[in-house]
């Protein structure tokens, strides 16, 4: 294959760069809910799974790293997913969203949103050969987004 590239201004990389363990403003620069071929993204036992993408907001990492995070919203109590529901609970009341009650979401709303997270590192293991960022938790900060609001259509 032979094609033109415009590399300008973005500049090479020889090796990821892990995101250190440590406490990080965030925004949520991508949210994926659908695979490749548009269908619904969920669990191995059917619950709906977003991937979201974390980038540092500031900072010396802030266009270096970056960590992923599975969020996984359950309503079936028969489920293994239900067990983490008070987790992604925790993840939208972080983000400023409904989470109370019974509450509807919309991984749309998502993108771009700002919270903090607090990052460790996962060993290697059979899945992955180098030290993985993961998200250990979501923390709360007094500055929370407003939930967003339903559009008018």
């Amino acid at each position: 294959m032979k094609r033109d590239c415009d590399g300008t201004g973005v500049r090479e990389q020889g090796e990821y760069v892990l995101l250190p363990e440590g406490e990080y403003d965030v925004v949520i620069e991508e949210v994926r809910d659908t695979d490749k071929d548009g269908n619904a993204q969920e669990t191995r036992n059917g619950d709906p799974m977003i991937t979201i993408k974390l980038v540092p907001s500031s900072g010396v990492y802030q266009d270096e790293a970056w960590v992923w995070d599975n969020i996984t919203i359950s309503d079936n109590p028969n489920s293994p997913g239900y067990k983490i529901l008070g987790r992604s609970k925790h993840f939208l009341h972080c983000i400023g969203e409904p989470y109370e009650d019974k509450f509807s979401w919309d991984s749309a709303n998502w993108l771009y949103k700002k919270c903090r997270i607090k990052v460790e590192h996962e060993p290697p293991n059979q899945f992955h050969k180098k030290p993985k960022a993961v998200v250990s938790g979501y923390i709360l900060t007094d500055d929370l987004q407003e939930p967003a609001e339903e559009s008018p259509l």
